[in-house]
């Protein structure tokens, strides 16, 4: 075991023989041997455990273990006992994200605290096969049939080459404790079922499908990393990026020779694979349907397709402004507010950023707030009222600057409809006095 091991480390984890490393061992197995076979080496280690309290005794057991292992071997020890369940419960998660969560903020600090540059778990060739073929199963793209990564961000995975069987025989032969976690045992967890049912079932058809899927992650791996690099410069040839969007054209898009690539990007934005595939089954949908991930939103628009951050685009608008007000800054844009008795001349009037309001049918504070459905005015020129949804569908106003539109209202009362036009009930004339000019500088 341990010439593999250190060819593994060599040719494929390819870490310095000078970083520190920190290895997260639970007291089973597999982390017990992998935490020998790094003493054998002169990586500088340092053993964390952490202690979830989700089985009593059995928990407290595992912690005690590692503590004794450690203090006999003179190896540095760090531990950890975590609320995981009432973590959970206040972050509304499930506790296997709770306990990934807590585990890996507390080895941040671990790593800073004592100078390491890598996490060393100790997933191994079976572990690897069992999360494609979970990934299979729910449906994923290229990526999720690569099982697990050798190597990635701060965390190595040095006994990705092993299976569990050559981890228990070199266990055994070395006379290394280790404790069995009964949770282990049961086909509650959907893991656990693959890993004692449908794995079984395939070793039965094909001894060698855990090696066989250790090289076959391999190519698929070479094949990732050759598209991401395609996938550069398809970003550089199609989307364009504004401040707070990225779009690219409906024909590129949808284009079926191009669809790996748009895949692999909206991967990049966070759309898991079934909104994917909904996505790229969009073609035919009408302008206006929107898909999202945790943190964008995708828009259907005509002829292009636009991409923006929620945040951005969630943020509610709504702002009350007094009588004595003369600039006011909102999210997507500026206005200046400026009383006086002459009336503009008719180059001034029909400008769509600048509007001129009779104050005598203005009730204060006005309100300044994003358009909605339902909203009706009575445009400038018109006799009738009309709802705001359609005139901007007679304006041919883009979907993507739709949600930009603002209205100004006095009372309940839109005024002027910004950028666009003014209420016919607020519109001056010969005999106004006074009027308010309104300036709009979009962003």
């Amino acid at each position: 075991m341990e010439i593999p091991f250190l060819t593994y480390l060599k040719t494929t984890i390819k870490i310095s023989e000078f970083d520190g490393l920190l290895l997260a061992v639970s007291g089973g197995v597999d982390s017990m041997c992998m935490l020998r076979l790094f003493e054998g080496t002169k990586y500088k280690v340092v053993v964390a455990h952490c202690n979830f309290s989700l089985r009593g005794e059995h928990s407290d057991g595992d912690e005690e273990l590692i503590k004794a292992y450690c203090s006999q071997r003179g190896i540095k020890f760090e531990t950890i006992k975590f609320d995981t369940l009432g973590y959970a419960a206040e972050q509304k998660i499930s506790m296997e994200m709770a306990a990934r969560d807590l585990r890996y903020t507390w080895f941040e600090g671990l790593l800073k605290k004592h100078k390491l540059q890598w996490i060393a778990t100790a997933h191994h060739a079976q572990d690897s096969l069992e999360t494609a073929l979970l990934n299979l199963t729910r449906g994923t793209g290229l990526s999720g049939l690569k099982g697990i990564l050798p190597k990635t961000d701060r965390v190595i995975r040095p006994l990705l080459f092993a299976k569990k069987d050559d981890i228990k025989a070199f266990a055994e032969q070395e006379g290394i404790p280790w404790r069995e976690d009964s949770s282990n045992a049961s086909d509650k967890y959907n893991r656990n079922h693959v890993r004692h049912h449908v794995i079984p079932l395939l070793e039965k058809l094909n001894p060698k499908v855990v090696e066989n899927f250790h090289h076959t992650s391999s190519r698929v791996t070479n094949a990732l990393d050759y598209i991401k690099n395609e996938l550069l410069v398809f970003k550089r040839d199609y989307l364009k990026t504004t401040e707070d969007s990225i779009s690219i054209a409906s024909d590129v898009f949808f284009d079926e020779s191009k669809a790996t690539l748009v895949e692999f990007w909206l991967e990049e934005l966070g759309f898991n694979y079934d909104t994917t595939i909904s996505v790229l089954a969009s073609k035919e949908s009408l302008s206006g349907s929107q898909f999202f991930s945790a943190s964008h939103r995708l828009l259907i628009d005509r002829e292009t397709v636009i991409v923006t951050l929620i945040s951005q685009k969630t943020e509610m608008l709504d702002i009350e402004i007094p009588n004595d007000s003369e600039d006011v800054e909102c999210i997507f844009g500026n206005l200046k507010f400026k009383v006086f008795s002459d009336l503009p001349s008719k180059e001034e009037l029909i400008k769509p950023t600048k509007a001129f309001l009779n104050v005598a049918k203005l009730n204060y504070p006005l309100k300044l707030r994003k358009w909605q459905k339902g909203d009706v005015f009575q445009p400038f020129g018109m006799k009738g009222k009309k709802k705001v949804s359609d005139f901007l569908i007679d304006e041919k106003v883009p979907v993507s600057e739709k949600e930009k539109v603002m209205v100004l209202c006095s009372d309940r009362e839109i005024v002027w409809l910004l950028g666009y036009r003014i209420s016919e009930n607020f519109k001056i004339d010969k005999s106004t006095s006074q009027l308010l000019e309104v300036t709009y500088s979009p962003k």
